[in-house]
């Protein structure tokens, strides 16, 4: 009879905890499937931009972000060139697309730069960078071209900005031909940005990438032609040429020194119009040459030479040999009519 009563109470002890350890189990697969809610977990990875900064900040970590306005047709370019003995830098920033390949493009006024990969890659948050070691002798003024070409990138990046750049816009394009494969000569639009270096001996020397500003005159594109140079400036090694007129952009233009009792080819210069039909020309100064004796006086001439201008719009409007242009500054030379401005200069 005891062991009848002792059995029946340990058989009820054992349910009653059997039941407790289930409820147990449940209450915490409950708490578990809790922290596995899925609106807790999107919440989580659903983080703003801020919280996401605010995370990387906290643990250290740099997080790259594109520029917001990355693939604008409006093309955008910034930074600095920088000449610093013999080595040139160049970075900057920009809103082009991630790949975008630039060109950098120098041009040594006393001579001819060869070689080197002249590529710069555009990275994810917009920056770009090229270094390169200019020769020993490189010294005086030199050009540098930050420029991007559309017909030279991947299919993807040219398509977005047009095969030949129509869809991109603001300060910064320009006009430029190319021959494709066929040898045949294509017109299309890049996105460029020169600057200007003047390096003697070695010296630090910067220039920084900024939007010009150009000022379309209301007579742009008139043929009766109107060139007006705004200023001549000379140092010990060039002569500086700035100007306005109401030409074409791309319509090509000459400067040159003409000196008495000498027959020269050295002090010239040719350069295309820009978009508002400014232009600057720069040629090498024959008052410090050396060969040059007895120089008091002698002239500058700067003049339209339609033979070498290659864009269609300046050529159909002027005409191939300029026999549509007219004016008071307007002469012939052989086939061709030229716009020519004179310009007399005395030797200092």
């Amino acid at each position: 009879m005891n062991i009848r009563l002792v059995a029946v109470l340990l058989m009820s002890v054992l349910f009653i905890a059997a039941g407790c350890s289930k409820e147990d189990k449940g209450g915490a697969v409950g708490k578990a499937d809790a922290k596995q809610d899925p609106s807790s977990a999107v919440q989580e990875d659903g983080k703003t931009d801020d919280e996401e900064e605010q995370d990387a900040e906290e643990t250290g970590v740099e997080l790259i972000q594109k520029p917001e306005n990355a693939g604008d047709m409006e093309i955008e370019l910034a930074g600095d060139v920088i000449l610093d003995g013999k080595q040139l830098t160049v970075k900057g920033q920009t809103n082009l697309l991630e790949g975008s390949k630039l060109y950098v493009n120098m041009n040594w006024l006393e001579g001819i730069l060869i070689g080197g990969n002249r590529t710069a890659l555009v990275e994810a948050d917009g920056s770009f960078f090229y270094e390169t070691e200019l020769p020993e002798k490189t010294k005086g003024l030199i050009t540098v071209e930050v420029s991007f070409e559309p017909p030279t990138q991947n299919t993807e990046i040219m398509d977005h900005y047009g095969e030949t750049g129509e869809k991109m816009t603001g300060p910064f394009i320009r006009l430029y031909d190319w021959n494709d494969d066929d040898a045949n000569r294509v017109e299309y639009q890049k996105a460029s940005a020169q600057v200007e270096l003047f390096q003697d001996d070695g010296e630090k020397v910067e220039a920084s990438i900024a939007p010009p500003v150009w000022k379309k005159p209301d007579d742009y594109g008139s043929t009766e032609i109107r060139i007006e140079p705004a200023s001549v400036k000379k140092d010990e090694r060039y002569i500086y040429i700035d100007g306005v007129s109401n030409l074409l952009e791309g319509t090509r233009l000459r400067g040159r020194a003409m000196l008495p009792g000498y027959i020269t080819s050295a002090f010239i210069s040719e350069t295309d119009v820009n978009p508002d039909g400014s232009f600057r020309i720069v040629f090498e100064n024959p008052e410090t040459d050396s060969r040059i004796k007895n120089l008091d006086e002698y002239e500058i001439t700067i003049e339209t030479n339609i033979g070498n201008t290659s864009f269609s719009t300046p050529l159909e409007t002027y005409g191939e040999h300029g026999e549509n242009m007219t004016g008071s500054l307007i002469e012939s030379e052989g086939d061709e009519k030229v716009a020519q401005v004179r310009i007399k200069e005395k030797a200092e």
